[in-house]
């Protein structure tokens, strides 16, 4: 590092954890012990995108066997709570002039209504047999419902505050951070966030510019035409519904 000569020792935390932790369920203790919480639930996100492969139907596994490890080991009660990521792209579009790339999420793309019947028909099976097998309930909440909560949106809007924080956290390879805004109209948005600005946040708000998109350039033979002329500024509320 700048400014030091003293050598520094790369030690893997896989080497200490390996030898301080007998079971896996030992890694929530730290903050249990720090919170002593009366509830502890384990967030699992999924994009609501069509069956769930292998490695998604793991991870959901793990998260209800870590749960039913930490009800009997710590003595308190713990939930699979399920995040349906219905923000995730359900249609990709290419402007063939710009080459900019612009999306509609599944909310957007087939309403509440249809992302329920998603959920119903991939994941609330398999749920109800991991709940049965391990005595641990689940609950589960889109995004589209998520953020749309006040006290989301208070958080939500106190990190666009701070750009150069979360920036790089965020998007380690580039800095910019993906904040796309969907047209009002179509729910279309820039998939990259290319030209996507955000021009005032405050405690009430933000004010943002969108990469305007032109319906005429995005349709094509497979995809039907978008409704609207584009969109440039927009409002995101601490209170508003909103969309994703």
């Amino acid at each position: 590092m700048a400014g030091r000569t003293d050598p520094v020792d790369i030690i893997s935390p896989n080497n200490v954890l390996a030898n301080a932790m007998l079971r896996s369920v030992d890694m929530v203790r730290p903050r249990l012990q720090a919170a002593n919480p009366d509830r502890v639930a384990f967030c699992v996100g999924t994009q609501i995108n069509g069956a769930p492969h292998l490695g998604t139907s793991l991870v959901q596994t793990a998260a209800f066997l870590l749960a039913k490890a930490t009800k009997r080991t710590f003595n308190v009660d713990a939930v699979v709570r399920f995040g349906a990521l219905d923000n995730a792209p359900h249609d990709v579009r290419l402007d063939p002039e710009t080459h900019h790339a612009y999306q509609q999420t599944y909310f957007h793309a087939l309403g509440a209504d249809a992302v329920g019947d998603l959920i119903g028909k991939y994941y609330r099976g398999m749920f109800d047999s991991l709940a049965d097998a391990t005595g641990v309930d689940y609950e589960i909440e889109t995004y589209s419902a998520q953020q749309s909560d006040p006290a989301f949106r208070h958080e939500f809007l106190a990190t666009l505050g701070r750009p150069d924080q979360i920036r790089w956290p965020l998007a380690p390879s580039h800095g910019q951070v993906h904040l796309r805004l969907p047209c009002p109209e179509c729910g279309c948005a820039e998939k990259r966030a290319e030209r996507t600005r955000l021009l005032r946040t405050g405690s009430g708000g933000a004010r943002l510019r969108g990469g305007v998109h032109r319906s005429r350039r995005l349709r094509g033979r497979r995809h039907r035409r978008l409704s609207g002329p584009g969109y440039s500024l927009s409002e995101l509320g601490q209170g508003a519904a909103g969309r994703p």
